[in-house]
């Protein structure tokens, strides 16, 4: 009759189950895929050409790299501006105003800029674990530093701002000495001058003044002889 095949049937296999890891679950973005749209930045906002972001334009030359690239730092010579100012876009002629023009409501910077960034604490604002704040009076955010860090967003050491201190006040002191000297040099030529106009002055009234010698061998009445210069 028929013969049986003596082999076993193969089992069915269970299916493995599907491992799903971290990295599975991020989105990737195919290769095939359009590029992001460019960023359109609000009304007073600058934008970072590298990482398509935008970021307030009162961030701008304050000394702090908000953009990849380094682009918000790229200011022209000068215009950094001092601790208690801001950079203002396109002020002209002076391109630093007072902070304390920062969210008053009116808008003192072409663009708007020194109205961008008001009521709100971005995470990238302070430095170094400043902790940010704001008030209802007081809308621009302001960093509280913690110890060791100063700056309006806390960006700089307490060590590298004594050195510039220091650096300031020796060069306003050397500034102090050469004005002071000059002033002593100026002040010694000016004398000088009045003196020899006074002496010059003198010795003129002196040759044309007459002179008058007592002569003894004269009577009391004509004991006076004239002589004129």
């Amino acid at each position: 009759g028929r013969s049986c095949s003596s082999e076993p049937m193969p089992s069915k296999q269970p299916a493995p189950a599907e491992v799903v890891t971290w990295q599975s679950k991020t989105t990737e973005v195919p290769a095939t895929s359009e590029p992001l749209p460019a960023v359109v930045c609000k009304r007073g906002e600058f934008k970072c050409r590298t990482e398509n972001t935008c970021i307030p334009g009162s961030l701008l030359c304050d000394g702090v790299y908000d953009c990849l690239d380094g682009l918000d730092e790229k200011c022209e010579s000068g215009a950094q501006c001092k601790e208690n100012e801001f950079f203002c876009v396109t002020r002209t002629p002076s391109a630093c105003l007072p902070r304390s023009l920062l969210c008053d409501g009116s808008e003192d910077c072409v663009g708007g800029s020194d109205e961008a960034l008001c009521g709100a604490c971005p995470a990238y604002f302070c430095q170094n674990g400043g902790t940010c704040r704001w008030t209802a009076l007081s809308r621009s955010p302001r960093c509280e530093c913690p110890q060791g860090y100063k700056g309006v967003r806390c960006q700089t050491t307490a060590e590298i701002n004594a050195l510039e201190d220091k650096l300031t006040a020796k060069a306003s002191g050397s500034a102090g000495a050469v004005a002071t000297g000059v002033i002593v040099v100026f002040a010694i030529i000016i004398i000088g001058v009045v003196a020899a106009i006074v002496i010059i002055r003198k010795r003129r009234m002196a040759r044309k003044s007459p002179v008058y010698i007592d002569n003894p061998s004269y009577d009391a009445s004509t004991d006076e002889i004239r002589l004129v210069n």
